[in-house]
């Protein structure tokens, strides 16, 4: 079984995943507590914080543009604001 664990910057765990409710319901193991908006209302600030952050992946020999290997990385890093 997997299990999410968040803590604090002093180690406190603050949400351990899944709990009951989620046994009862599989469905809800489709996503971590962080991605479920019903039930991370004490998480969204730091949704907000890491919003902007992008992710690029590089690969030379990769030479589709805008594909999941960024064949376009200067151009991206580029016009990246």
């Amino acid at each position: 079984m997997v299990v999410e664990i968040v803590t604090d910057g002093s180690g406190a765990q603050v949400l351990c995943h899944p709990i009951w409710a989620d046994e009862a319901d599989p469905d809800r193991l489709r996503q971590t507590h962080l991605e479920q908006v019903v039930v991370n209302q004490g998480f969204r600030s730091l949704t907000e914080f890491l919003t902007p952050i992008r992710y690029f992946h590089l690969e030379r020999s990769a030479r589709r543009r805008n594909g999941p290997f960024r064949a376009d990385f200067p151009e991206a890093i580029a016009t990246t604001p």
